[in-house]
């Protein structure tokens, strides 16, 4: 087995190659990045109602001066870092771009991103240039890449980008020993942390983890090498704990949040979701057989971007080649790494993963183990990179007869396609497939109905299609591989003829999942916006039943609810409390509890003034009078809203959460009288009257900070209906005093009779905490930058180099 390649230096070639990979993707995002018109490339919720009216939001305040802590428009308010990356560097485009066209150029940067840093690693390891393009091709227009593109799934696609560079740098720093590469390792895979996706996160580290391990045993067989090699997998991890260290401003606060979201349930119900069923690992080689969404709905379980595994047949085929035929010990590691991330991907279909949800920290609180696909084509990728040189420019021969047979295999896999169009292929369709449990139990999207003969004729006329393009697909490939390994055709014409069908068969793919869709085409009507804003009082709307939370965001319309998965998890319970749920503990932690309208006594405490329902949901007018009519949207008001802020003459003390709730969901409780606590150190205020001429009126509201004028003739509280969270504290006319959790999930501060201002500031310990240990982990890196360099790795020092 030999040793890993020589590193081979840049050159010109290189920076060429790496170009021209961006320029692909340009190319490939061209109808969107090049439009007159900011234009987003997917129509898909995540996209135009999560991130497009956050990301707005963001640079609206950073504009202003404020560095958002918090976000007072959805849930009644929670922490504003989660799924923002208000931190990371490259999101300083949305400060000179209107936000769609922002998020194309980062979307497509990030493509580039992925390709060119993969690229890279494959020329660390030692490939030729072509083999080390291929890589990064493969990575860059690979399935998960595109399809989460599609999806509108933002921090995925940032934090993906970084995932080959973190190898990069750790495989540098393995070979050389440098402080440098171990503080740009470090830097690196902060970047990736401030990207904001915990999860990839998560994964990437305990990726790079195994693979300093499985280095450190397969190098270090001579016992000269042994302690050394020990002493750089110590050091990666150090690396990773440094660029952890460097985000701590981010970590911190998530993890604080991660405690009190819904997360910190540990169902295993939930974390187990979205693993990757066992019938989806067919598209590896037809990724259209359970439906494109596109041409024909996707009739898989849950949904495609999460379950089509493709990295294009001509790649696949190398990278199998690769792991089977190249002795090469970076090909293992990769072996072994790509087997791994597949098998832990397909979660709950197999026993290693309750092994990992009961040992393995954090494990428990990820949802959708499915996404650990990205790094199996990250790792097949580079597998194809190594599968390429040794198919595309060793000495012919080697491997002539297992392309012959692949070629018969082809043929088969095409004509089982075209059979498939005959009536008995129909009724089998049918009857076999369509109506198995794996389709009947699909949990996001309705199966297709197996007495309906147009849909049993196109989905299965869409799967013929799809076996029949990978039976082609395979014919041209080991077409090539046999001509080349035969030696009738030259390596480099074979290489640009794998090159063009990498690029036919990943575009081909690809391209109708980029969809220029306009910005506003999904937004709240403008006149429901213009109708909302014109209201002087500080109040919140509800949206149900289909229309999107998110986009009064930027305009500064708060919604009790909103579209952000990392929920604070009582602020759900009472939520779900609202929706008839009484037992909290069967709660799901992933969805929102709205599958029916039951507008709940609870609703008023939440400062609820406006209900926006699409037309065909209709209210009793009477209790909901019709404010407002549009095309596609109705506004109603709730006579019984509650202002955002008052004041109450006493307090009830109940520590028992259902009877809690019950209490505030019964329509015998007077909120306006009472408020409910829970921690029985609060002042006392006595049997006070109604408090009838007291006064509570909002003066000035930012992310961070709200003010309160307040009067009152006795003794009372004032209950702002926002988020009780850590990190909030209060003043009383510059004298501070305790902010008490009200009503389950609000905020409550005890007065004395008179005239008072009351200042509410979110200045939480955990950012102070985190940004400490960040400025602590610049200074270590400073210090490494500037340190001379290290050693060289003998272990990395063996075998033939390849530089061209």
């Amino acid at each position: 087995m030999r040793e890993p390649r020589k590193e081979v230096a840049a050159g010109r070639g290189d920076w060429w190659s790496a170009l021209g990979l961006v320029l692909l993707v340009a190319v490939f995002f061209g109808r969107v990045l090049f439009s007159r018109e900011a234009l987003l490339p997917s129509p898909l919720p995540d996209l135009t109602d999560k991130f497009l009216p956050m990301r707005t939001w963001t640079a609206q305040q950073l504009l202003g001066g404020t560095l958002p802590h918090w976000n007072p428009y959805v849930f009644c308010g929670m922490p504003f870092r989660t799924e923002t990356a208000v931190y990371y560097p490259p999101n300083a485009l949305f400060l000179f771009l209107p936000a769609a066209r922002a998020l194309a150029v980062s979307l497509a940067a990030h493509l580039a991103l992925a390709g060119v840093s993969c690229f890279l690693l494959a020329r660390l390891l030692g490939l030729r240039r072509f083999s080390a393009f291929a890589a990064g091709l493969v990575y860059a227009f690979c399935a998960q890449q595109v399809l989460r593109v599609y999806a509108g799934h933002v921090p995925i696609t940032s934090s993906a980008a970084w995932i080959p560079l973190v190898f990069f740098f750790v495989e540098r720093y393995l070979r050389r020993r440098r402080a440098r590469d171990f503080a740009a390792g470090a830097i690196v895979f902060a970047l990736q942390i401030f990207s904001d996706n915990t999860q990839i996160v998560f994964y990437t580290s305990a990726g790079v983890a195994v693979y300093a391990l499985l280095r450190t045993i397969l190098f270090s067989r001579e016992r000269r090498t042994a302690g050394r090699a020990l002493r750089g997998f110590a050091g990666v991890i150090g690396l990773l704990g440094l660029g952890a260290a460097l985000a701590a401003v981010q970590v911190v606060p998530e993890v604080e949040l991660a405690g009190h979201s819904v997360r910190s349930i540990g169902s295993y119900a939930f974390a187990s979701s979205f693993s990757l069923p066992p019938e989806n690992l067919l598209t590896f080689l037809a990724p259209s057989i359970m439906g494109d969404d596109i041409v024909t709905p996707y009739w898989g379980r849950n949904f495609p971007w999460e379950m089509i595994v493709y990295i294009g047949v001509l790649p696949l085929l190398a990278a199998l080649f690769g792991m089977t035929r190249v002795r090469n010990r970076c090909c293992l590691i990769f072996t072994v790494l790509a087997l791994l991330t597949l098998l832990v991907a397909l979660g709950s279909y197999t026993p290693v993963y309750p092994i990992l949800f009961r040992f393995l920290p954090g494990f428990n609180m990820l949802r959708g183990n499915c996404k650990l696909i990205l790094l199996t084509a990250f790792f097949l990728a580079l597998l194809a990179g190594f599968g390429l040189d040794e198919i595309l420019f060793a000495e012919p021969g080697r491997g002539r007869r297992l392309f012959r047979n692949i070629l018969i295999a082809a043929a088969l896999a095409a004509a089982a396609g075209l059979a498939a169009r005959s009536e008995t292929a129909l009724r089998f369709w049918r009857d076999t497939v369509l109506r198995s449990d794996a389709v009947q139990e699909g949990i996001q999207r309705p199966p297709p109905d197996p007495d309906n003969a147009g849909d049993v004729r196109e989905t299965l006329g869409t799967a013929a299609n799809s076996v029949i393009r990978f039976a082609g697909l395979l014919a041209a490939a080991a077409l090539v591989f046999y001509g080349v390994r035969a030696g009738r055709i030259r390596p480099p014409t074979a290489a640009g003829l794998s090159l063009a069908l990498i690029l036919f068969d990943l575009w081909s793919f690809g391209f109708p999942y980029l969809i220029p869709t306009p910005p506003g085409k999904s937004g709240w009507p403008g006149e429901v916006i213009d109708f909302l804003r014109k209201d002087p009082e500080p109040s919140r709307v509800f949206t149900a039943e289909g229309v999107l939370p998110n986009p009064g965001l930027p305009h500064g319309i708060a919604n009790i609810v909103g579209h952000h998965e990392n929920r604070i998890r009582r602020y759900m319970e009472f939520l779900h409390f609202s929706q008839g749920m009484r037992n909290l503990e069967e709660m799901l932690p992933g969805r929102l509890p709205f599958d029916y309208l039951r507008f709940s006594p609870l609703f008023h405490l939440l400062n609820v003034k406006y209900v926006l329902l699409p037309p065909r949901i209709r209210v009793n007018p009477e209790a909901f009078p019709l404010e407002l009519a549009t095309e596609r949207m109705r506004v109603y008001s709730n006579p019984g809203c509650l202002p955002r802020c008052y004041i109450v003459r006493q307090a009830a003390f109940v520590r028992d959460r259902n009877l809690l709730l019950s209490v505030l969901d019964s329509p015998h409780f007077n909120p306006r009288r009472a408020v409910i606590l829970e921690d029985e150190s609060a002042p006392w205020p006595g049997a006070g009257g109604p408090a009838g001429d007291d006064r509570a009126e909002i003066t000035s509201c930012s992310a961070n900070r709200v003010t309160v004028s307040a009067a009152l003739d006795g003794e009372g509280y004032l209950v702002l209906a926002d988020t009780f969270y850590p990190g909030w504290t209060a003043s009383v006319d510059g004298e501070k005093k305790p902010v008490y959790r009200a009503n389950y999930v609000q905020r409550a501060v005890h007065l004395e009779p008179g005239k008072h201002t009351v200042e509410f500031i979110y200045s939480p310990r955990s950012f102070k905490i985190g940004a400490g240990i960040t400025l602590a982990a610049l200074g270590i890196v400073m210090v490494l930058v500037r340190r001379p360099r290290g050693g060289k790795d003998p272990a990395a020092g063996g075998g033939p180099g390849r530089g061209q």
